[in-house]
């Protein structure tokens, strides 16, 4: 039950509404209230079931990924370093081009 139907509900039951102490609660209605809140609990339960067996296997992606994003920096760096060699050593035909810097086809001898 959302916050809008409960004040929709609210109003509704507001309308006419005259407590009589002497008569107490209807015992249906206090059934009813225990049981949509059993059938919220449960749903809530399920949805954090589901989510536990889910994050493992998040995390572990997510170290994966970490994993092979750290391999890829380190070729990145190993293949700066070795241009940057090549270019000290008087053998590299063009500067040497970064990441999206549009020089690399240049650098690698292929026409633009």
């Amino acid at each position: 039950m959302t916050a809008s139907n409960l004040v929709k509900w609210r109003r509704a039951a507001e309308t006419g509404f005259a407590f009589d102490p002497s008569k107490g609660v209807d015992p249906q209605d206090i059934a009813a209230v225990k049981a949509d809140i059993a059938k919220a609990r449960a749903d809530l339960l399920t949805r954090i079931g589901q989510a536990a067996g889910i994050l493992p296997k998040a995390a572990g992606d997510a170290k994966a990924f970490r994993t092979r994003l750290d391999r890829q920096y380190a070729a990145w760096t190993a293949y700066r370093q070795a241009g940057i060699g090549l270019k000290d050593l008087g053998l590299a035909r063009a500067a040497h081009p970064g990441p999206g810097d549009g020089a690399t086809a240049a650098y690698m001898g292929s026409p633009s």
